[in-house]
């Protein structure tokens, strides 16, 4: 059976977005089988109209609900007959509030959901990540992914992984965290499929759009096929552009609150 997976940054950034546009709904595609949505907000003012437009689109949803006021949430919504949903979780990534007096260390835990599904009688785990910017704290970035990887180490079954790494671009000078380091955590079991263009930082260049950074993935272990299409700009055709640089590139100028990553669409095949 081939999947069809969606996965978007919706850019509600901390929940200071305040709705959810729902013209994103548009832009999942009919064949689309399971959709990951990170910065999300599970508590935005029009949440329950977006949820009862994913069910009249034949979704089932989970979202993570994290106390922390400015958390960013996870969105997971599968659709499809032949796949079936045997458990949900998630850990907690920012403390309760009040702020929490146990001893943990907050930021070494990124933003996740996990969903078990039945495909095909075999179980597969879908997992969402975003690992949390941090303001710059690179090595904390590198931390909250040792942190997936120690999730995931005893899980035997097929693996898919998919989100907002937060990573830098593959030029960069910093090496604590970037994606020669994200491959080498990853090891040989898990295989990172990422298209060739820029899912971050949207500018306007030779009559395209295009981001900056690539640090939209999707990683995968005991998965026998998994292609990737180009991150799709198409949405952001509405988008104000600023001024042409000298090099003839424009900045877009994008609300908090609507996506400013591309989208990544991708296949699976057990």
């Amino acid at each position: 059976m081939e999947v069809k997976i969606m996965e978007w940054n919706i850019n509600q950034r901390g929940r200071t977005g305040k709705t959810i546009p729902l013209w994103i709904l548009d832009k999942v595609p009919d064949d689309i089988n399971i959709i990951i949505l990170t910065e999300f907000n599970c508590r935005a003012e029009n949440i329950n109209e977006f949820y009862t437009r994913m069910e009249c689109m034949g979704f089932y949803y989970v979202t993570t609900n994290y106390s922390f006021k400015y958390a960013n949430d996870i969105f997971i919504a599968i659709r499809d007959k032949g796949i079936r949903v045997e458990s949900i979780s998630y850990f907690k990534a920012y403390p309760d509030e009040p702020n929490s007096t146990c001893c943990i260390d907050w930021d070494s835990i990124p933003e996740n959901l996990r969903i078990d599904v039945i495909i095909d009688n075999n179980l597969v785990t879908i997992l969402g990540i975003r690992i949390k910017e941090l303001k710059g704290d690179y090595d904390s970035r590198r931390i909250e992914m040792e942190t997936v990887m120690k999730w995931v180490k005893e899980i035997s079954n097929p693996i898919v992984i998919l989100g907002d790494f937060n990573n830098l671009r593959d030029n960069t000078p910093i090496a604590e965290w970037n994606l020669n380091v994200l491959d080498n955590l990853l090891g040989s079991d898990f295989i990172r499929t990422t298209p060739t263009n820029h899912s971050w930082r949207l500018a306007y260049f030779n009559g395209q759009f295009d981001g900056y950074i690539k640090n939209d993935h999707i990683i995968c272990k005991n998965i026998s096929r998994c292609t990737v299409e180009q991150y799709d700009w198409n949405f952001a055709k509405h988008y104000r552009l600023d001024v042409i640089d000298k090099f003839g590139k424009q900045e877009s100028i994008i609300p908090v609150g609507e996506p400013d990553h591309g989208i990544l669409f991708a296949k699976i095949e057990l």
